[in-house]
């Protein structure tokens, strides 16, 4: 039952195109944005989409920036770029499993139709020590993740993949 539940929350979270054929490319309906303006919190809003791939900016009001690339039918794959405002101090695997699960977790509150996240949340909380940067894990229910960032002298990226099938 669980099982069920999670890939229910999780097609409704990914909000991506279902499918009605046999191939990523015939699907028939295009993904959908998860934020939009007027949103508890976002200043801006910004949503593409081209084809079964989308992608989605948001300023938040405290300044912070997320894009969200969407792409998929029957594989969904969804990958959340924070930028953050200041380089961290640590770099190792669980910091940045911790800011995902932060990140993450203060998505799922802006919004009820958001709310699925927290069950992302629950399952990367419960693998937190295995999860390692940039390589896929493996969650509950045929789930998976990948957990990396992106740093240079100016911009730090957290970059968090949700995903039905390995990537």
């Amino acid at each position: 039952m669980l099982r069920l539940t999670t890939l229910f929350l999780l097609l409704l979270a990914l909000s991506a195109c279902q499918n009605n054929g046999n191939k990523e490319s015939d699907c028939q309906t295009k993904p959908q944005a998860m934020m939009r303006e007027g949103m508890r919190g976002v200043a801006e809003h910004k949503f593409t989409v081209s084809g079964i791939e989308s992608e989605e900016f948001v300023r938040f009001v405290n300044g912070k920036t997320l894009t969200i690339l969407q792409s998929g039918c029957e594989k969904i794959r969804q990958e959340f770029r924070f930028e953050l405002k200041e380089k961290p101090s640590q770099d190792d695997a669980a910091f940045w499993t911790d800011q995902a699960i932060l990140n993450l977790a203060a998505l799922a509150v802006l919004d009820p139709q958001l709310m699925p996240l927290s069950n992302w949340v629950m399952m990367i909380r419960a693998q937190k020590d295995d999860i390692r940067l940039a390589e896929t894990k493996a969650l509950e229910g045929g789930f998976y993740t990948k957990i990396d960032r992106i740093t240079s002298n100016d911009r730090v990226f957290l970059i968090i993949t949700l995903s039905n099938y390995p990537t």
